[in-house]
């Protein structure tokens, strides 16, 4: 007898646990993090544990999780692979590979932009200079 009382306690401990990581996996938000693979980092700390807990998330689930929560940013990209990729095949490597290909993408935008702007308030200094 002692030994299903223990039984059902572990039982009743991974519930417990299972109810706690979906409710962390649901409140999970990426303005939270800084990019996108410390966003994914951080969904996959969440994730992993239910297996350990008797409780595979399917990866789809997974996918439209992160889907679901990526900043504004990532608007354009998010159609892009809504249309183009199937959700229920997509592997998550695959969607974050395209993520992060997409970050990397505007942030040399972005640098780019900065460096042209500054080459040319470089530039009307230079005009300017010889009259003050």
């Amino acid at each position: 007898m002692r030994h299903i009382g223990e039984y059902l306690k572990g039982i009743r401990v991974k519930h417990v646990r299972l109810r706690t990581l979906r409710a962390k996996f649901e409140s999970m938000r990426m303005k939270e993090v800084k990019g996108i693979a410390e966003y994914v980092s951080h969904v996959e700390t969440v994730v992993n544990p239910f297996g350990k807990n008797g409780e595979t998330l399917p990866t789809c689930q997974v996918v439209e999780k992160i889907l679901r929560f990526l900043i504004d940013d990532f608007e354009n990209i998010m159609c892009g692979i809504e249309e183009s990729k199937d959700l229920l095949t997509l592997s998550v490597e695959e969607f974050v590979g395209s993520l992060v290909a997409h970050e990397q993408w505007r942030r040399k935008k972005k640098e780019w932009s900065l460096h042209q702007a500054l080459q040319a308030k470089a530039t009307i200094k230079e005009k300017k200079a010889p009259y003050t």
